[in-house]
């Protein structure tokens, strides 16, 4: 699925009006009634979400007539709440790509710290010692 908090910041750049109402109709409004938070309080979560925010901000600057006035800072916070939303996903994904250490496998003969051990035995790598080296270089 496209994220639309990366979708909200990429359409401040175009200057196609019927292009950001066709994404706007069918890639946001689809994904922002699958949140929960649509589901719980409807039209009023929608009016303040913060990807809707932005899409109308950029609407409403392609007209040429005017601008929202942001005394409330709304649309400000919009973009940072877009620009969080973004790098919370960010490091999900880096977290779920970055090996856990204690998952490392060491090549045969290969004699390395794989994690602070913490207790002797250790039950995460088999250390009979807790110094972090696998059972069959430790014994050796």
């Amino acid at each position: 699925m496209k994220n639309i908090y990366q979708t909200a910041l990429d359409v401040q750049d175009a200057s196609n009006m019927s292009g950001v109402i066709n994404t706007l109709a069918n890639e946001i409004m689809p994904a922002i009634r699958e949140e929960q938070g649509y589901r719980e309080q409807g039209t009023a979560y929608l009016s303040h979400h913060p990807v809707m925010l932005l899409f109308l901000d950029k609407l409403v600057s392609l007209t040429h007539v005017g601008y929202i006035h942001d005394m409330d800072m709304q649309i400000a916070h919009a973009y940072s709440a877009c620009h969080e939303h973004i790098e919370a996903e960010q490091r999900t994904i880096d977290d779920r790509e970055s090996p856990d250490p204690r998952d490392v496998m060491l090549a045969e003969g290969e004699a390395r710290l794989v994690h602070n051990c913490k207790s002797a035995p250790c039950h995460v790598c088999g250390s009979p010692d807790g110094t972090g080296l696998p059972m069959s270089e430790a014994q050796s």
